[in-house]
């Protein structure tokens, strides 16, 4: 602090800002305080889009459920214009835009071609790309963006995720008639790999699958040392909010449900 004082004494550095705001999007529910950090370290260092494009992608992911107002909307554009290599603020643009009743399936098409061209970048936004083709495009093309992802890169953990994501959609919310065995079994093969892929919460993962009737795999509810969670509908129960409604004359459980999980 002595080697870099702050401007003044009443504000912090500008990266400083921008790190509380960061750290405080992860661990706390105080979202005055994170915009008012972003804003802050924005005010201080404009040129930093990075900050911008995270502050926008947070104000969007807190009115995810309710659609945009379009002001917010706007500043999503805005931040695409000065952040176009960001590719997770890209899909997120087109799902908004979609969400809106514009047609979005070209853009997202040429999207998903440079995604799969800049899949190692920590801003790929692949899982994110995979909501707009399953919302907009169909399920079965979301599957396949997926696979052809992970056939790309068959080591990296964070696809296997997005594939076996894409695929308990399909099964849960758009298997109208029978599921073939070969895909619940593909999505069973892949959900054990994430979950042994992401130990430290891999426990989640078991109570998000558990809840999925078509898995059968509420078996791996049971603590096998402590024996004290046997009971996977009940615990499921307690972890996911199921809102029903229909459609095709059939009953389903609401999307949020699966878009919310841990996985």
């Amino acid at each position: 602090m002595e080697k870099y004082p702050s401007p003044s004494q009443d504000e912090l550095h500008a990266e400083t800002y921008a790190e509380k705001a960061w750290t405080l999007m992860e661990f706390s529910n105080d979202s005055e305080l994170v915009a008012d950090y972003f804003q802050r370290a924005i005010k201080m260092q404009p040129e930093m889009v990075e900050w911008n494009t995270s502050y926008v992608l947070w104000s969007t992911s807190e009115h995810r459920d309710d659609g945009l107002a379009a002001d917010i909307l706007e500043k999503m554009r805005v931040a695409q214009e000065q952040d176009p290599e960001n590719f997770c603020l890209a899909a997120c643009y087109l799902e908004q835009r979609g969400k809106k009743g514009e047609d979005v399936k070209v853009e997202a098409r040429e999207l998903a071609v440079k995604i799969l061209g800049n899949l190692l970048n920590s801003c790929n936004g692949m899982r994110a790309i995979l909501s707009v083709y399953s919302n907009y495009i169909s399920i079965d093309e979301a599957i396949a963006l997926a696979e052809e992802a992970l056939e790309l890169h068959p080591d990296e953990r964070y696809l296997k995720r997005c594939a076996a994501l894409c695929l308990k959609w399909k099964i849960i919310f758009f298997s109208y008639s029978h599921t073939k065995q070969s895909m619940i079994d593909r999505a069973v093969s892949l959900h054990e790999e994430v979950i042994s892929l992401y130990p430290h919460s891999s426990f989640v993962k078991k109570v998000d699958c558990g809840s999925c009737p078509q898995f059968g795999l509420g078996c791996w509810l049971v603590d096998n040392q402590s024996g004290d969670l046997t009971d996977w509908q009940s615990v499921s129960s307690r972890c996911c909010r199921h809102k029903k409604g229909r459609a095709g004359g059939e009953e389903r459980v609401s999307r949020c449900v699966v878009v919310r999980s841990a996985l």
